[in-house]
């Protein structure tokens, strides 16, 4: 029992160094992460606020929160791209005052807001993390997924898909 103890730490360095092999020889990036709803409707949620049934394409969803330091630096491009397309936004982990303090202060981008406080929409979209924007066409089919902040370069894209 003991020799196996003592060679444990090289079975599990062995075991990690295939698994790491098999990716680069495989070509995916282990780190990115495809949107498991991409191709598909709205996925079904109720959070207060707001449901799936409120949303109407084409449109963007926007996955925000009042403490994201990113999500306020995105926030002024949000408000250009309010005056050419329609965006709904979900308040992640924000409690309704919380999230409405932060409109009143940054402008309100969104034609409705609801909060995410149990995370529920956020897990049938598939989001790890704020700020994600989606974008649905007229059928509210996800079609578009960014996950961090956007950008000017990144307006461009968005437009694209709101067409």
């Amino acid at each position: 029992m003991r020799k196996f103890l003592q060679t444990l730490p090289a079975i599990v360095f062995f075991v990690f160094a295939i698994i790491a092999a098999s990716y680069m020889l495989s070509g995916k990036d282990p780190l990115e992460i495809e949107s498991p709803v991409n191709g598909q409707a709205v996925p079904a949620f109720s959070i207060e606020g707001m449901a799936h049934t409120d949303i109407q394409g084409p449109a963007l969803i926007n996955f925000f929160a009042s403490w994201c330091i990113p999500c306020e630096a995105e926030h002024p491009l949000l408000k250009q791209l309010s005056s050419e397309a329609k965006i709904y936004g979900i308040a992640y982990n924000n409690p309704p005052a919380e999230r409405d303090k932060f409109l009143a202060r940054l402008g309100n981008p969104y034609i409705r807001t609801g909060s995410d406080m149990d995370g529920s929409a956020a897990i049938a979209f598939g989001v790890y993390g704020v700020p994600t924007t989606f974008g649905i066409d007229a059928n509210n089919v996800i079609i578009y997924r960014h996950d961090g902040p956007m950008m000017e370069e990144d307006i461009e894209e968005a437009r694209r898909y709101l067409k």
